[in-house]
């Protein structure tokens, strides 16, 4: 049986890769709110991190496509992101750029930065502390 719920009553939580799938999600169907846990800016820049340990912002069409840097510039929801201080797959560095870019927008609910977590166990060490911000974050919309 389907329900007719409306995206106002939605919220949408994408995780790592998944980051990007739910930032298009929230600008075409306008939800209530997103929650993005270890982000990226965009993939390209995951890679030369990872192989050239230097940020390169590229912007070019087919090279560097899944630019959450540039979807945060579309979204006009509240946006609460989490991300572990010792992720060593998408450096924390990424969620901070992300949070500046909300920030500036005025849509930034949060931007949470667990001293412990990597990217494969932020919800092992942080579980509690993660449920109780987005409790919050959901009473707060």
């Amino acid at each position: 049986m389907s329900q007719n719920i409306s995206p106002k009553r939605i919220i949408a939580i994408g995780i790592s890769l998944g980051t990007g799938p739910t930032l298009e999600l929230a600008i075409k169907k306008n939800l209530a709110g997103i929650i993005l846990i270890s982000p990226y800016t965009s993939i390209f820049n995951v890679f030369t991190n990872k192989i050239l340990n230097y940020h390169i912002d590229c912007n070019i069409p087919y090279i560097d496509t899944f630019r959450n840097i540039d979807k945060i510039k579309n979204l006009n929801i509240p946006i609460f992101l989490i991300h572990g201080k010792k992720d060593s797959t998408i450096p924390y560095s990424h969620t901070v750029e992300l949070s500046q870019e909300a920030n500036k927008r005025q849509i930034l609910w949060k931007a949470l930065y667990l001293e412990l977590a990597a990217h494969n166990n932020i919800m092992k060490l942080y579980e509690k502390e993660i449920y109780n911000n987005i409790l919050e974050f959901i009473n707060s919309i």
